[in-house]
């Protein structure tokens, strides 16, 4: 019967130290090397390690006080979706004045479409005829009176009058602008610039006349651009004609208007 072989162990090789030789940590792997090998490696070998912290330095990953903040984060509402809500709401009301405001445009639009404004309401008051040197002058004053309750007049620049005496053009001036609101009564005062032409003889009587005064007829005519408003809204501008047929007892001062018929149109451009 052949003798079996049998094979020597192998060396195992001699640690010096026996602490790192024996006990429980040798059982989780190798002994770590010496600093001056690791320094010369460059990297510690693969293995499995065990680092021991004591508990009072254990950190957690993330850190707890995050749970803390993420939970407050949770309860309170996010600021943007307050503002997100205001500007809805403000919007919003925008929204419905704007609204409104279109709406009663159109119905006072609507309104003074169908409902005409009437022709404004015109009077002589007085009239004063100066003669001095060089120059004739005529002081007018007249009453303008809108009668309409929603609707104001505009008058423009442009307006012009001429007074009449047998039909002959003896003065002329300029209509001042204005604006006159509703059911308004507004005096008007002119000075009307005589022409070179010979004075009548009756203007002439009238205005020396002292006890004894003599009457004169007139007639006056004005025509003045103006536009009709009502709130927001205006009409296309019209030409206001004026005539005025009137009387007065003397052309000193102190004239008093004896008779008069004043008659308005208007005609849109």
């Amino acid at each position: 019967m052949a003798e079996r072989a049998t094979v020597p162990p192998a060396d195992i090789p001699y640690d010096p130290d026996p602490d790192c030789a024996s006990g429980p940590d040798s059982a989780f792997g190798p002994p770590p090397e010496p600093a001056h090998e690791v320094a010369a490696h460059g990297s510690f070998p693969s293995g499995t390690y065990v680092v021991q912290v004591p508990k009072d330095q254990i950190y957690r990953i993330p850190p707890s006080y995050n749970a803390r903040i993420a939970e407050l984060h949770k309860k309170r509402p996010p600021s943007n979706s307050k503002r997100s809500g205001c500007c809805k709401c403000f919007l919003c009301l925008f929204l419905v004045i704007v609204i409104v405001l279109i709406a009663m445009g159109i119905i006072i639009g609507i309104s003074t479409l169908f409902a005409k404004p009437k022709n404004p309401v015109f009077q002589v008051d007085r009239l004063v005829f100066r003669n001095s040197t060089g120059s004739r002058e005529y002081d007018l004053k007249l009453d303008a009176h809108n009668p309409n309750s929603r609707t104001g007049i505009l008058y423009k620049e442009g307006g012009v009058a001429s007074l009449h005496f047998k039909n002959n053009d003896i003065a002329d001036g300029k209509y001042p602008s204005l604006h006159q609101g509703k059911k308004n009564t507004a005096a008007v005062l002119m000075v009307l610039k005589g022409s070179n032409s010979r004075l009548p003889e009756e203007i002439k009587e009238s205005f020396k006349s002292g006890n004894t005064k003599v009457h004169v007829s007139f007639l006056l005519n004005i025509s003045v651009p103006a536009r009709m408003k009502f709130g927001f809204f205006s009409e296309r501008t019209s030409d206001v004609a004026v005539t005025c047929k009137f009387t007065v007892d003397t052309l000193a001062r102190g004239s008093r208007v004896l008779s008069q018929s004043c008659h308005t149109t208007r005609h849109r451009h």
